[in-house]
């Protein structure tokens, strides 16, 4: 997780910096079983989005729940 975030293709102007505990929680839950590492780079690539469109430098559960389905 903190590699993502420290990569362009995911946080592009570093405007993430935390990833709260819910969400961290929230992201081992999920079952990868299907396409595993491409399955969280693309929740967490949406989920920075979605923070930056929100305005905040975290991460929160809601976040990365909108890519679970």
């Amino acid at each position: 997780m903190d590699t993502m975030l420290q990569m362009l293709a995911f946080n592009q102007e570093g405007t993430i910096r935390e990833v709260g505990t819910k969400t961290l929680k929230k992201l081992t839950e999920f079952d990868y079983s299907r396409g595993n590492f491409r399955d969280l780079e693309n929740i967490v690539r949406n989920a920075c989005r979605q923070a930056v469109r929100d305005g905040r430098k975290y991460l929160v559960e809601k976040d990365v729940t909108s890519s679970f389905q």
